[in-house]
This record gives C-alpha cells, sequence and structure tokens, in this order.
C-alpha cells in the first residue's frame, strides 16, 4: 500500500483553468510560507535548467511581488504581480508574465488542505490558475510548465523535510 502524500497531478479546470496539486508530509503553514517568505522562496523556486535571478516579495494584501528567472531553452523569464489575500490557508494573486504572452493578469489561488494517508497527516497544495483565454491555458498546457512546477515542488519538499 503506497502511503506517501498525492502525488503531482496538472491538469484542465474549466474552460480556462488548471489545477495542479500534490501532497506534502510538511504541515500546511510551512508549505504556505515558503511560497511568501523572501528569504525562504528563492531556495525552492526554479530548477537545475532554470535558474533563479531575482525574487522579492512583499507578503501582504496589496503587496507586490516579482521573480526572474534564466532558463536553457527560453532565455530570460519573469512573472510578477500583487496580492489579493494571504488566508491561514489560502493566497490568492494576480501575476502577469514576461515575455507577455499570457494575454492579461492570470487569477493564481494557492491553498493547502489537510490530506490523512495511511502511516499519519499530511498537507495537500493545490494552485489554480484561470486564464483569460481557453488558448492561452492550451498553450500553457503544452509548455514545460508542468516540469518546472513539479522540479520546484521537489526541492520545496527536499527543503521542508531537511
Amino acid at each position: 500500500m503506497d502511503t506517501s502524500p498525492s502525488p503531482f497531478r496538472i491538469g484542465k479546470q474549466g474552460d480556462r483553468g488548471i489545477l495542479v496539486s500534490r501532497g506534502f508530509s510538511s504541515p500546511g503553514q510551512r508549505i504556505l510560507r515558503a511560497h511568501i517568505d523572501p528569504d525562504i522562496a528563492p531556495l525552492w523556486l526554479g530548477s537545475a535548467d532554470m535558474r533563479l535571478l531575482e525574487c522579492h516579495i512583499d507578503p501582504r494584501p496589496g503587496g507586490r511581488f516579482s521573480y526572474r528567472w534564466m532558463t536553457e531553452d527560453m532565455g530570460e523569464i519573469g512573472v510578477s504581480g500583487q496580492f489579493i489575500d494571504l488566508a491561514e490557508t489560502r493566497i490568492r494573486h494576480e501575476e502577469t508574465y514576461t515575455p507577455a504572452w499570457s494575454h492579461g493578469p492570470v487569477q493564481v489561488t494557492t491553498e493547502i488542505a489537510p490530506e490523512i494517508t495511511a502511516l499519519g497527516h499530511g498537507t495537500l497544495l493545490t494552485l489554480s490558475l484561470r486564464y483569460h483565454a481557453r488558448t492561452t491555458r492550451d498553450l500553457v498546457l503544452s509548455s514545460p510548465m508542468a516540469e518546472g512546477i513539479e522540479a520546484s515542488y521537489r526541492r520545496l519538499d527536499a527543503l521542508l523535510e531537511g
């Protein structure tokens, strides 16, 4: 019997959305903190072929954030945005990308919920992204984004377990 937290999953959500989910053994508060703490986020955002160059986070409603990475295949890419809501189990924000391929801001909600496994408790993280058009959503799903998120979540898991 597999008793590990839920594996990484990504798929369509409605007509313009993407839903990402992954289980972690760590408590939810540590996972959410790692998303908004400017000292912790740089330790896990990115992968071997997507090096983080810049990370600025002002973690409060109305606060802004920006990240820039250097990738092997696409060159420099970035995301910036503004926090809408920071709650005990949820982060909501809007983000835009550089280069600007998303045709406008993307609504993003990151939520955590308890997950029960055979050996105890864990946390299920869900990331919900809503784009302005189905074609943009489909473009994202055909990109290497899933591999980048999965690699970052593996780094986050190792950081939280270490």
